[in-house]
């Protein structure tokens, strides 16, 4: 959120000044970088073009039309000023391609039609539903869809056609299968071209220096198959896209087998997600057009249909699936960390201290926990409002996690409190293993210096809100040898080894006990801080 409103304000992050950001623009807006741009556009338009062409099933009706997935990536990415570029390369379309139909007015309306289409379609999507053209989430995705692959092309479909029917190229009795060859046409090209662009634009921050970093993606191939799961689903999509538009005619006589392509589609989308499913659209597409080549079946339409209806299915169900488990993370995370300060909360605190007792019960290894209190909190409350409050236990958080080791677990247990768990192969802040470091008597005198850091680092005025605001902090401290009893844990009843802990970080000033302990453990130690004074 905080990196689009700096876009929208025109914050330069360079200078930190939203007037040099409107001064200098992006790189992409300097004088010989966009003409340079520009060109390097027109160019790989007109090749695109060129094959395109080559697929024609009548008259501007390819089986897919990749240029105008070009032009809608050009307009989200670099702006709505290289809107003279994508008119230039529609008006060399119809003067080197085409046939000058209706002569250079008919170029230049057909031109101007495809060009405030898209332009419009883009500017929509921007301004209007405020998508982010990286297409991270279903809400971007389904807007792309809707608008630049669904509605755009259909509008420039109906005036194109109509004109080529005026001028007499097409014929009126063919007008709907006409505009639907040219729409589907169109919907091909931009669902498999702009959306492989814009989600290869994600590696490339330099395109998006408004824009957040997008997190890293959580779909993928997790099961144990290695690389065997992604090879798979490529032989399967090869061969059921062979299978449909390769066989030889009369081969699969009587059979029609043109579901098989949607059987490698849902497969690599439910497993792989958005990103992955992208991909396999777009080679699905080559393919196909690949084994159909230049002999255009007599029936086109049905073609064209059906590789329009793959690409918006298999991207759809991509960005469901991208979607959904981007909402699970979030919810395990917001069911792990508290809301106000980004801190692991209780559960997490927990789950990770039984791990690592669990996973260090055989060991010699010493586990530490600091229980930090903030003393007199609620008179911040009192005299400066709970929002002041908040922004004060969000600045204690970011302090606790620079003092702390940034490898060590920095908790909120709730209200006031926060602790902190050492665990092993940790460092304290000076970069030494707490595994190496504390151990019998010393593991009081290590953790302790901790302590000391943080009660100083809480003496310093916190800025909040205008505000400098002065806390001090109570520190307990609790230390366990936790391989004395890991041998000895077959004997000990069913009782959770943070059930003690929990106790400990609730009455860190009272020695903790466990019925399940070995008299021969060695003891907890406990003690408590606040400011100079500690009391074992």
């Amino acid at each position: 959120m905080n990196g689009a409103l700096l876009s929208r304000a025109g914050w330069c992050s360079r200078c930190g000044s939203a007037a040099a950001r409107q001064a200098t623009g992006p790189w992409w807006h300097r004088g010989p970088l966009a003409v340079l741009l520009s060109l390097a556009y027109v160019g790989a338009w007109l090749r695109l073009d060129a094959i395109a062409a080559s697929f024609e099933a009548s008259q501007e009706v390819s089986l897919w039309y990749p240029p105008a997935g070009l032009t809608i990536v050009l307009l989200l990415v670099f702006g709505l000023r290289y809107t003279p570029a994508a008119l230039l390369a529609e008006v060399l379309h119809g003067w080197l391609v085409g046939s000058m139909e209706g002569g250079w007015a008919g170029v230049v309306f057909r031109a101007a039609v495809s060009t405030t289409v898209y332009a419009g379609c883009s500017y929509w999507l921007l301004h209007r539903a405020k998508i982010d053209p990286r297409l991270p989430g279903r809400r971007d995705m389904l807007w792309f869809l809707t608008v630049a692959c669904l509605a755009g092309p259909l509008l420039v479909a109906v005036v194109q056609v109509i004109q080529y029917n005026v001028i007499d190229v097409l014929t009126w009795s063919d007008l709907v299968a006409d505009v639907a060859g040219y729409w589907s046409g169109r919907v091909t090209g931009i669902g498999i071209v702009a959306a492989l662009l814009l989600v290869a634009s994600r590696r490339v921050p330099a395109l998006w220096p408004g824009r957040p970093p997008l997190p890293t993606s959580t779909a993928g191939y997790r099961s144990g198959w290695g690389l065997l799961e992604p090879v798979s689903q490529a032989v399967l999509l090869g061969a059921s896209m062979f299978a449909v538009y390769g066989m030889p005619t009369g081969a699969g006589a009587g059979l029609d087998v043109t579901y098989l392509v949607y059987i490698p589609i849902i497969w690599i989308a439910v497993r792989g997600g958005f990103t992955h499913v992208v991909a396999a659209i777009f080679l699905a597409n080559v393919l196909a057009v690949a084994l159909v080549g230049g002999a255009v079946t007599n029936n086109p339409l049905r073609l064209q249909l059906g590789l329009a209806t793959l690409t918006m299915t298999g991207l759809s169900l991509g960005a469901f699936m991208s979607q959904r488990r981007a909402d699970m993370v979030a919810a395990r995370h917001a069911a792990q960390h508290a809301a106000l300060t980004g801190l692991s909360n209780r559960v997490r605190l927990m789950d990770r201290l039984a791990a690592s007792m669990r996973r260090r019960g055989d060991s010699s290894a010493v586990l530490a926990l600091l229980y930090v209190d903030l003393d007199r909190f609620k008179a911040v409350n009192v005299a400066f409002g709970h929002k002041v409050g908040d922004a004060l236990l969000a600045e204690v958080a970011r302090r606790l996690e620079r003092t702390a080791h940034s490898a060590n677990l920095v908790s909120r247990l709730g209200g006031d409190e926060f602790a902190i768990l050492l665990d092993d192969g940790l460092s304290v802040d000076d970069g030494h293993s707490v595994d190496d470091r504390i151990r019998d008597e010393s593991a009081a005198t290590q953790v302790s210096t901790l302590a000391q850091r943080l009660l100083e680092e809480m003496r310093r005025p916190f800025p909040v809100d205008g505000h400098e605001l002065t806390v001090t902090a109570s520190v307990g401290i609790a230390i366990a040898d936790v391989g004395t009893y890991g041998a000895r844990r077959q004997r000990a009843p069913p009782t959770s080894p943070a059930r003690c802990w929990a106790r400990c970080a609730d009455t860190v000033s009272a020695p903790v006990t466990s019925s399940w302990r070995s008299p021969k453990a060695a003891p907890w130690s406990t003690r408590r801080w606040s400011g100079r004074r500690c009391a074992s």
